[in-house]
């Protein structure tokens, strides 16, 4: 069996190789017949012409090898280096430019930006404006000035409340300051008017005592209190019908002086009698 398997395997390899062989003959005669169209196509070839040409090239070469020794190519070189330099030097002004455009640009965006802020920003004023309008015209007094010249206007009344502020701030400082005088002075003759209560109650202790002393039936210091009240109203009465009686002795005294003088009326300049005369004189007192 084993055996068998073994020739099998033989046989295979062998048909395999002779299949291998096969292919490698045939690639060989491939190669043979491309080999004759190759030298074919050589003979047929026209090598002199081919020699010519090749001589032609040559002296071409030597010819155009003088022709550029024979060029001054530093002057070329230098002409070539100073465009080379403008050409940079137009580069770098595109570039500026270019920066200069991309700035622009930018600043552009930007101040578009602001453009709209600065719109909202008016928009918003001008609701503020309009919102408090009343109360711009109750401070500036019924005025109502234009928005270039609000704030200035609003500023100045600012400033001028400030310092009346300032002003009513400083008096209010004064009168507090003045207040607490004040008070201490108050504080001060309350102290003194209860010592001063204190030292009275005392003096009319000792009074009284020194009247009970005198005056067993005294009622104390306000019943003289109201004796001596009640003597100054009479007093004030007759004083009062003393200055009455006085003033109108002095105004007929007069009267009686030329009466007694003359013996006739100061009135009237009749001439009196003595009876006429005293009775006259005694009307008067």
């Amino acid at each position: 069996m084993v055996a068998n398997d073994h020739c099998k395997d033989i046989e295979a390899q062998k048909e395999a190789k002779g299949d291998m062989l096969l292919a490698t003959l045939k690639r060989i005669q491939d190669k043979e017949s491309e080999r004759d169209s190759f030298e074919v196509q050589i003979s047929a070839i026209d090598v002199t012409g081919i020699d010519d040409r090749e001589r032609n090239l040559q002296i071409e070469v030597e010819r155009r090898a003088s022709q550029l020794a024979a060029k001054d190519f530093t002057a070329t070189i230098r002409k070539k280096q100073g465009e080379v330099f403008t050409l940079e030097q137009e580069i770098k002004d595109l570039n500026y430019q270019r920066e200069s455009m991309s700035a622009d640009s930018h600043d552009r965006v930007v101040l578009s930006l602001k453009k709209a802020e600065m719109e909202n920003h008016k928009k918003k004023h001008k609701r503020i404006v309009d919102e408090y309008k009343e109360r711009i015209r109750v401070v500036l007094k019924g005025r109502m000035p234009p928005h270039k010249d609000l704030k200035n206007e609003l500023v100045q009344v600012q400033s001028s409340l400030q310092k009346e502020y300032d002003n009513l701030d400083k008096k209010a400082d004064e009168a507090r300051n003045e207040l607490t005088m004040l008070k201490i002075k108050i504080e001060e003759v309350n102290h003194n008017l209860s010592k001063f209560h204190k030292d009275m109650e005392s003096r009319k202790r000792f009074v009284e005592s020194k009247l009970l002393s005198l005056d067993k039936n005294s009622g104390g210091v306000d019943s003289y209190l109201q004796t001596l009240e009640v003597a100054k109203d009479k007093r004030d009465v007759q004083k009062s019908k003393y200055n009455i009686a006085d003033g109108i002795r002095q105004t007929f005294d007069p009267f009686e002086k030329v009466a007694r003088a003359h013996h006739i009326c100061p009135c009237c300049e009749r001439q009196f009698s003595a009876n006429e005369e005293d009775d006259f004189v005694k009307s008067k007192e």
